[in-house]
């Protein structure tokens, strides 16, 4: 009988323990957050299909025809056309002054000239002296500086490289015999007159009077010029030479280039 309680209570306590063990609460650990981690996919970029540039660009330029020498012609090509520097009042004050070079042409004294003096009857009968020397066209020597450092010159961003072709201008200007005993300032009103960026100009031609190291490439060709253009006779009566500003340009054509 006592067997019989022993394995009785024995089988109890097994299916209590089992049911105590199926029942108990369950301890969870800390969450986590899972992350899927992909390969960055870059898109590929579109093809962009241009069409086929077949007709000619054209832009609002001066035409060339206005000008007489075909210096004043390379001029403008080189300091506006090629360049593109076709933005106003760039583009305008540019070919001003080199219609107005090309109307009146200006020199200065070559450097390997002698002088010779002579007393003349005029014809008024009376007797002056005339001064004989060798000049060297003021177009020519623009042309070949230009020519020769215009890759230079359009290294600097453009609005300052334009800004230096004008104060190329002004310099190159203020040595002819036309503005002899101005300064620079007076040449400048005369040829940027009312240009909203002279002060920037002048300021670049002070630079390059001052031989200041980034920009005596100009000083340098300017002088080689004085000694190896082509030099040509020329008379001084002593008379004052005029240059008068017209500011009448002509109207723009739409051309290719």
């Amino acid at each position: 009988m006592y067997i019989s309680i022993a394995i009785a209570t024995t089988i109890f306590l097994v299916v209590v323990f089992y049911f105590y063990i199926k029942n108990e609460p369950k301890i969870k650990g800390p969450e986590t957050t899972q992350i899927k981690l992909e390969p960055k996919i870059t898109p590929e970029p579109k093809a962009v299909i241009y069409n086929l540039q077949t007709h000619e660009l054209k832009y609002w330029i001066y035409n060339s025809k206005e000008l007489d020498h075909y210096n004043s012609m390379s001029l403008y090509r080189l300091t506006v056309v090629n360049n593109l520097w076709m933005n106003e009042p760039y583009h305008s004050r540019v070919f001003f002054i080199i219609k107005k070079l090309d109307e009146d042409i200006l020199f200065i004294k070559s450097h390997n000239t002698g002088v010779k003096v002579a007393n003349i009857r005029n014809n008024a009968n009376k007797i002056v002296k005339v001064i004989n020397y060798k000049v060297v066209s003021v177009l020519e020597i623009l042309f070949y500086i230009f020519d020769k450092n215009i890759k230079k010159i359009s290294s600097f961003r453009q609005k300052d490289a334009q800004k230096l072709t004008l104060a190329i201008f002004v310099f190159v200007v203020s040595k002819s015999k036309h503005f002899e005993g101005f300064d620079t300032i007076d040449v400048s009103r005369v040829l940027l007159n009312d240009y909203r960026k002279i002060k920037d100009v002048n300021s670049i031609v002070e630079m390059i009077e001052r031989k200041e190291k980034q920009l005596l490439f100009i000083e340098k060709s300017f002088l080689y010029a004085l000694e190896n253009m082509q030099s040509h006779p020329y008379s001084d009566y002593g008379q004052e030479l005029k240059f008068i500003v017209s500011k009448k340009l002509p109207e723009k054509n739409l051309l290719t280039i």
